[in-house]
């Protein structure tokens, strides 16, 4: 992505695990403010969580996370108070890859919090909220098993890849 971004002379921030948290907060204090700065490559989990991107209005993700709720934490890097235009996300998945393995996983997750009213907006704070009766009490058990079979799935399927 960088390459791309360089050989069409767009001017750029990045930031990855080797970012220092002050670099990190310049880097998006000139993505958010600096007119000309038109992309910011970041990690997901270096840059998901603790940054405002809401000058962004496109978002493209080159690479996924297991767990769907890093996904959104990312994705709410550039929804978030003062955002002034929509905001087009697009996941870049790849075939014949892990991808392959962790995208439909991540769908069927969303899927069944979505079947216990877990919203991506809730599903966040699943740990500290109290389940209100019995059959969500049963549900949130049968989630807890899911979670815990897909993801031995998922790690031994990765295995096999490597």
């Amino acid at each position: 992505v960088q390459v791309e971004v360089q050989k069409r002379n767009l001017k750029s921030i990045r930031i990855d695990g080797q970012t220092s948290s002050k670099d990190r907060g310049e880097l998006c204090q000139a993505f958010q403010e600096d007119a000309d700065v038109e992309v910011a490559i970041l990690s997901m989990t270096a840059a998901g969580v603790g940054i405002t991107l809401t000058a962004a209005s496109v978002v493209v993700f080159a690479e996924l996370h297991w767990n769907p709720g890093t996904l959104l934490q990312a994705e709410d890097r550039a929804h978030r108070v003062g955002q002034k235009d929509s905001v087009f996300i697009q996941y870049l998945i790849a075939r014949n890859t892990a991808d392959d393995i962790i995208w439909p996983l991540i769908q069927k997750k969303l899927d069944v919090l979505g079947q216990v009213n877990l919203s991506n907006d809730t599903f966040r704070d699943a740990e500290h909220s109290h389940l209100k009766c019995e059959s969500q009490t049963s549900r949130h058990a049968e989630i807890t098993d899911f979670f815990n079979a897909e993801n031995s799935v998922c790690n031994a399927k990765r295995a096999r890849l490597e």
